[in-house]
């Protein structure tokens, strides 16, 4: 379940198997999966500290490192995981988290360095492929994203979790939507509906086809449909604000980026969108006090 994307049923299967008295290493180690999955890092620390989960090195620092990340504390995963890396240089999920680490304290370059390092120790592991893509994609280097994550798909393996592929052709749609290739887009936003049809992510991507083809009535129809299924899924939001922008319909554009930027005030791009808006509304001190924050 977990390796198929639904950590949810993962810790309920997990829960019966406990509750029948299953126990061991590999119990463990699937429940410290688990508890990172379902966005209980908290719980998966205070486990490792209390020795109430037992997991062998290196997966126990490579775990606690992991909990560390997802709760925004990258400096002290950085910590712990280099001497490790230093110690393991093979050790590839080592190198992917310290990377992961790494990029969540800025240190994108650095990221990227550790991931080419680990490239050299197993070029035929899909991770560091697909690390390395998302942070290109990040940066906006969207031809070597593309590249790095064509080469991801190409070395999973068929047991690769499903997670991993998902992400992969995501990230690989985005960037090629944002090179123009509307057919590569396409050709990989089928490959991700194949896998994931209803997640908010695929419907989204579906959308923003719709509208590199010029297709606004159809995108706006389904981004419609993403946010009334996942309303706090502000990327769909603020695609759906700037379709309606670009279809003329002021108010509505302004109510879908207001709502995006009340739940998420630190998105640049929702604040440019609005400010736009408030412009063609002929309020350009509303505008202006949108645009303020980012200058910080």
């Amino acid at each position: 379940s977990l390796d198929a994307a639904d950590p949810s049923g993962a810790a309920s299967a997990l829960a019966r198997a406990r509750a029948e008295g299953v126990h061991g290493l590999p119990v463990d180690q699937l429940q410290a999966r688990v508890w990172l999955a379902t966005g209980k890092a908290q719980l998966l620390l205070t486990a490792l500290e209390h020795h109430k989960i037992t997991l062998k090195q290196p997966d126990a620092t490579v775990m606690r490192a992991r909990a560390l990340l997802a709760m925004g504390q990258s400096a002290q995963a950085i910590t712990i995981l280099k001497p490790l890396v230093a110690e393991q240089p093979a050790l590839i999920e080592a190198q992917d988290a310290l990377a992961e680490s790494l990029a969540q304290d800025g240190q994108v370059s650095q990221a990227l360095e550790v991931l080419h390092t680990a490239e050299r120790f197993d070029p035929h592991s899909p991770g560091p492929r697909l690390l390395a893509g998302r942070l290109h994609a990040s940066r906006g280097q969207f031809a070597l994203a593309e590249h790095a994550l064509i080469a991801s798909l190409a070395r999973m393996p068929p047991t690769e979790p499903v997670i991993h592929r998902v992400t992969a052709l995501i990230v690989l749609t985005e960037s090629r939507l944002a090179l123009g290739k509307i057919d590569g887009a396409a050709k990989s936003y089928e490959a991700l509906a194949g896998l994931e049809p209803l997640a908010p992510e695929t419907r989204l991507l579906g959308a923003r086809l719709k509208l590199a083809r010029g297709d606004l009535l159809g995108a706006t129809t389904e981004l419609e449909r993403v946010v009334a299924q996942a309303p706090n899924f502000i990327p769909a939001r603020v695609v759906l604000g700037s379709a309606f922008l670009r279809r003329g319909d002021l108010q509505q554009a302004q109510q879908q980026l207001q709502r995006a930027l009340t739940a998420a005030p630190a998105n640049l791009q929702a604040r440019k969108l609005l400010a736009d808006v408030q412009l063609r509304l002929g309020h350009p001190g509303a505008a202006f006090d949108v645009l303020i924050p980012t200058l910080s």
